[in-house]
């Protein structure tokens, strides 16, 4: 999607690569799309090895970071 989305846990049905990251010892992440001319031109994805629940406020601000200026 062209949205920032937080996975508390990476889960197959959530993530695709879900056994890829289980094998590097991740488990959530962030993620959110970067606009170049009002397309989706790539996305930035940060991972961690311990569950971390979704912060207050940190995915308009991620969304914000990805838009168009």
């Amino acid at each position: 999607s062209a949205r920032a989305e937080w996975l508390e846990q990476l889960t197959a049905d959530r993530f695709a690569r879900a056994s890829i990251a289980a094998a590097e010892g991740l488990v959530s992440g962030v993620g959110f799309p970067i606009f170049v001319e009002g397309q989706v031109a790539g996305v930035v994805a940060v991972f961690s090895s311990r569950p971390r629940p979704e912060t207050d406020g940190l995915l308009p601000l991620l969304t914000a970071l990805g838009a168009p200026p």
